[in-house]
């Protein structure tokens, strides 16, 4: 719904298709990025974390993580000795942890990392912390919003014409 009221704002914006592709994907990547499915939220920098608010990817996201995580209760640990790559999320989760001392059960070994429940995956991606209500209507408000500038914006281009 938001990706679509986006896409009315846009193509309100612009004179003709060419245009509006042009200035659709380079305005929406900051949203995605920000949104924390691509960055955890703590690793953003303080000055833009007050993004995530108006990113509906952050809203989506938070909603299906904390569908996927809520009740998940034992975890198992994952064996990581010969994974370069899972090896670095183990130094990530450890800067992590240093970083933010709240993480609770997040226990960074040197050959695994594991996550006792389905809260510590939550927290240490640094979702499901607001009302699980809060992320429909950010979403909701978000697509009215959008709407509304885009109303507002044919308004003003058809009174100009």
């Amino acid at each position: 719904a938001c990706g679509v009221s986006f896409g009315y704002l846009i193509s309100c914006l612009c004179r003709n298709t060419d245009v509006a592709l042009s200035f659709g994907p380079p305005l929406i990547m900051p949203f995605q990025l920000l949104g924390g499915f691509f960055l955890n939220t703590h690793s953003i920098p303080k000055f833009l974390r007050w993004t995530k608010w108006i990113s509906w990817f952050y809203y989506g996201f938070d909603a299906l993580a904390v569908n996927q995580w809520r009740n998940v209760e034992i975890l198992d640990c994952v064996d990581i000795s010969n994974s370069e790559t899972i090896a670095t999320t183990t130094t990530a989760a450890s800067n992590l942890h240093s970083f933010n001392n709240d993480t609770h059960n997040l226990k960074p070994k040197q050959q695994q990392m594991c996550f006792e429940t389905g809260q510590d995956v939550l927290h240490f991606l640094a979702l499901g912390i607001q009302p699980e209500w809060l992320n429909f209507f950010g979403i909701l408000s978000l697509m009215f919003l959008l709407r509304f500038i885009a109303y507002l914006t044919l308004l003003f281009i058809a009174r100009n014409r």
